[in-house]
């Protein structure tokens, strides 16, 4: 029943809950990670349980500051940071605007890696007519006490791609 109004809510069929947000994370990084791409590209601004999850999915976690204007990652020290070794980009909205938005995203698709969106903070938040993220390759998000929509546990994976969808759930 959660999960059909959950589906409701965000207009997608491709969604999986999980026991916790940074589960629905690790499993998600176990998905993209290789022995080629293993580094994950990620705000310094974030719980020392997201810089686990990278490590214990055998990630390496590259930090690139924010910038300051509109909470999201530096976009010129992304350029510099992101490289063949790049799995994945993590874009976490805190306090986000989303101005520089499209330029990160087409920066992390031209450099052939995966855009994840922790949405932990922000269930329901909208852009473009559709739920933030919902053009990245995953999303993730917490329901624990502090977040917007509290179920007092749980997570919930998105992904864009149906087949990276079964991926995660094989795994």
């Amino acid at each position: 029943l959660v999960i059909q109004k959950l589906k409701s809510i965000l207009r997608t069929n491709n969604i999986i809950l999980t026991s916790q947000g940074r589960s629905a994370l690790f499993y998600i990084l176990k998905s993209i990670i290789s022995k080629k791409k293993n580094e994950i590209i990620i705000s310094p601004y974030t719980l020392p349980e997201v810089i686990f999850c990278i490590k214990y999915s055998g990630g390496t976690p590259i930090l690139v500051d924010i910038n300051i204007e509109t909470g999201l990652l530096n976009l010129e020290t992304l350029r510099r940071k992101i490289n063949s070794r790049t799995a994945g980009v993590i874009v976490t909205h805190l306090f986000s605007d989303l101005k520089n938005y499209e330029n990160i995203k087409k920066l992390v698709k031209m450099k052939d890696c995966y855009l994840i969106e922790d949405s932990a903070i922000n269930f329901g938040a909208e852009y473009k007519n559709s739920f933030v993220g919902k053009d990245s390759d995953f999303v993730f998000f917490s329901f624990n006490l502090i977040k917007n929509l509290n179920l007092f546990y749980g997570g919930m994976i998105y992904a864009k791609n149906n087949q990276n969808l079964k991926k995660i759930i094989k795994n």
